[in-house]
């Protein structure tokens, strides 16, 4: 599952399966020619039948935007906010054993109340009740600089890695007060800046 802006969703599928021209010229070749890549569509009625494809194994990547996210999951519960009972239904992509989860554009998950950011814990995480466990792999890629709020960081880090996320206190107190990551900051902002892609994991003192 590919969980990204909508203006982008688009370019995962040139990229991957189709190909696209190429800046001055020339065409860029597809990275992964054969890939069973489906683009969540708008319409409840397109929407219905490219979920139906994925439950029957006939789609092996889904990318789907930021906002249909939480219209498709239950919600992971947070806090003492109340949730109605659909919020806590499962929806369609809590019933895929997903092995690969990405959020693009994880900034998006700096507000750990939003309903996206608890959907997509969701999904990341698996629904018991749904036979799904968490998805091996779990992936927050950003380019974007989180301000100075150790919160909006701690809630990207429990996003996609549930065991190495202690509670708010003690995570921001680990992530945020040792030399370690300081470090990791300054490593994730250079490798922003020259648009790499960089996966963090479990910063310890």
């Amino acid at each position: 599952l590919v969980v990204c802006p909508n203006k982008v969703r688009r370019s995962w599928r040139q990229i991957a399966v189709e190909g696209r021209d190429a800046p001055g010229g020339g065409r860029d070749e597809p990275w992964w020619p054969g890939l069973r890549l489906e683009v969540l569509p708008k319409g409840a009625a397109a929407q219905r039948k490219t979920l139906a494809a994925l439950e029957a194994g006939e789609v092996d990547v889904l990318v789907a935007n930021w906002e249909s996210i939480a219209k498709l999951s239950r919600l992971e519960p947070f806090g003492n906010i109340e949730m109605t009972p659909k919020e806590r239904e499962p929806g369609p992509l809590n019933r895929v054993q997903w092995a690969t989860v990405v959020a693009d554009e994880a900034h998006r998950m700096k507000d750990r109340r939003a309903k996206q950011t608890r959907a997509v814990k969701a999904v990341a995480f698996g629904t018991p009740s749904c036979g799904t466990g968490p998805a091996p792999n779990r992936w927050a890629m950003t380019g974007s600089v989180v301000g100075d709020n150790s919160a909006e960081a701690w809630s990207m880090f429990a996003s996609v890695e549930k065991g190495d996320s202690p509670r708010l206190s003690l995570g921001t107190g680990i992530w945020c007060c040792s030399a370690k990551a300081i470090s990791l900051v300054r490593l994730v902002r250079s490798h922003s800046r020259h648009g790499a892609i960089t996966r963090i994991s479990g910063a310890r003192p």
